[in-house]
């Protein structure tokens, strides 16, 4: 009797670890299902997506702008998700500049469109409260099918003390287009 029930509390065990497994495994199946794909994910900003799990980088360039004497101010990166079949542009300045513009500080509004398609360059799109001077900003999503395009405006402060008073409101010290790719 004793190994009877020893055998069925083994079983119930077994059965609730195995149930656990099978809901957890549901969740996650749940959670890691594209929010869109392809067309679908246009215009949509890749960081309230679940897009962003499986992204990496596919291409990465030194933004050396053609204004400014070809200065190169920060990281231009074209994003992937394969789950998600979409493209998005993300721009990460240096920091704060150096020599001339001594105690400025610089951002950029990177752009995305498809290669001979009517889609129109989309700038960024993690909102004015987000964006900022010297910090991280990008594009919403285009299909990745096709070939996609980058580029990115880079923009000057020299008043550190207004840098939150509106991203973009600086001067444009130049543009670097990165270019297409498949």
């Amino acid at each position: 009797m004793r190994k009877m029930l020893t055998r069925i509390g083994l079983i119930g065990l077994l059965s609730v670890g195995l149930g656990s497994s099978w809901a957890a495994a549901a969740a996650h199946a749940d959670t890691s299902a594209p929010s869109c794909y392809g067309a679908s994910c246009t215009d949509k900003d890749p960081s309230t997506t679940n897009c962003v799990d499986d992204a990496v980088t596919i291409y990465e360039r030194a933004a050396v702008t053609t204004g400014d004497a070809g200065a190169n101010y920060g990281v231009l990166e074209m994003r992937y998700s394969r789950n998600c079949d979409s493209n998005w542009v993300r721009f990460t300045p240096w920091g704060p500049r150096l020599g001339v513009f001594a105690g400025s500080t610089v951002s950029g509004m990177p752009w995305i469109w498809r290669d001979g398609t009517s889609d129109w360059p989309r700038g960024y799109v993690n909102g004015s409260s987000g964006a900022g001077y010297d910090q991280t900003t990008w594009t919403a999503m285009v299909s990745a099918e096709g070939r996609t395009c980058m580029s990115v405006d880079i923009y000057q402060l020299s008043d550190p003390t207004r840098s939150h008073m509106g991203a973009f409101s600086g001067d444009l010290l130049g543009n670097y287009t990165a270019g297409c790719f498949s």
